[in-house]
């Protein structure tokens, strides 16, 4: 069927070879990051010329594809594997990932909420037209991967861009986001972000950075590695102590939990915190320890410290073991022994004397008002 070229409507862009129109969606796909593919193309050419070209315009592996892949799909094609299969992905590559996110994050998920995608994408345009439209906001960090704006404009929606700076190690600064509830993900006045399901803290991102550092370190030398054991040594055993004593020596739980101070016990947080760090922490190959002398010296660790043999997974509640930390040392830090108790006390002594005229006008007010 031949097609003669449109008038263009008014508010309309139109390719100026033909004259055919296209709808407002195709300029929003169009733009300076859909060039990348004409510059990926280019290089192409020139190497198909016998020029020695060094891509780095979309990310296509430079290596071919490892054989046991190859030869799995083969043999799926021989097993009669032609078919149509699930929209979502079939069920046994869903059941994997969902799986492999439980180890990595501590988070439990189903594999009907897993879905799989051909690229990332194709996931990120799925996931831009389910939840956002015209109004909504997408904030992105920035330098970005050129197609986003293209991504995320397909949905109606406005790219807001949030500067990765050299100094702060292009990590997102807080101050840039303030305006915000969530990093990375849908800003303030978007209808998306008002739901909990999609909202995405802050802890999250700077947990997964966290997670890539650690990563990189422990794939490092071996005092690298040394060194990033050291520094979980050292705090591992200070943070469960951080939920407070256990809830048989915490007389303040149940007060706290009826004025909502406090949505959960202490050992129910702790337990919390136990079944998301742990699983993390030995997947990016650190050892959970048993409490011990540290070394003060990063560069010196102890590497004579014996793994708590009881930060294992429960496979009948779900839940991580572990051993208690040394609730001694939480008591006389308490009572006023610490290593930094004496500061601490001054700097609150300091700060109340500071407040006075505070407490003075509420009281003034209070006065004048009864």
């Amino acid at each position: 069927m031949a097609m003669e070229p449109q008038r263009k409507p008014a508010g309309r862009p139109a390719d100026s070879r033909s004259g055919m129109s296209f709808s407002e969606r195709v300029e929003r796909v169009g733009g300076k990051g859909a060039r990348a593919w004409e510059v990926h193309d280019r290089a192409r050419r020139l190497q198909a010329e016998g020029r020695d070209v060094i891509f780095l315009s979309v990310g296509d592996p430079d290596f071919d594809t490892p054989s046991p892949i190859v030869e799995s799909a083969v043999a799926a094609l021989r097993g009669g594997r032609t078919h149509y299969t699930s929209m979502a992905g079939i069920p046994p590559l869903r059941g994997a990932i969902a799986a492999r996110h439980e180890r990595l994050t501590g988070h439990q998920v189903s594999p009907d909420a897993v879905v799989v995608n051909p690229g990332a994408q194709c996931a990120l345009f799925s996931t831009m037209m389910c939840l956002v439209q015209a109004g909504d906001e997408v904030i992105v960090p920035e330098p970005l991967y050129v197609t986003y704006t293209a991504v995320i404009g397909a949905s109606g929606a406005t790219l807001v861009q949030v500067p990765l700076r050299a100094e702060n190690g292009f990590h997102l600064d807080p101050d840039d986001v303030e305006a915000h509830d969530v990093l990375c993900c849908i800003a303030t006045n978007s209808r998306v972000a008002d739901d909990d399901r999609f909202k995405f803290p802050s802890d999250q991102f700077y947990f997964k950075s966290g997670e890539e550092m650690v990563l990189t370190m422990m794939g490092g030398t071996r005092r690298q590695k040394d060194m990033m054991q050291a520094a979980f040594d050292r705090w591992w055993w200070p943070c469960l102590m951080f939920f407070g004593p256990r809830d048989t020596e915490s007389t303040h739980n149940t007060i706290f939990m009826r004025w909502r101070i406090k949505t959960a016990s202490n050992d129910t947080l702790r337990q919390q915190y136990v079944d998301r760090f742990a699983p993390a922490a030995k997947a990016l190959g650190l050892k959970i320890h048993l409490p011990g002398p540290v070394n003060s010296d990063p560069a010196k660790p102890n590497l004579n410290l014996d793994e708590d043999p009881k930060c294992v997974r429960d496979d009948t509640t779900g839940h991580w073991g572990f051993s208690d930390p040394d609730w001694d040392e939480f008591f006389r830090v308490i009572r006023g022994n610490g290593p930094c108790n004496k500061e601490r006390v001054g700097l609150r002594r300091f700060s109340y004397e500071q407040n006075r005229w505070v407490r003075q006008a509420v009281m003034g007010t209070s006065k004048k008002a009864g």
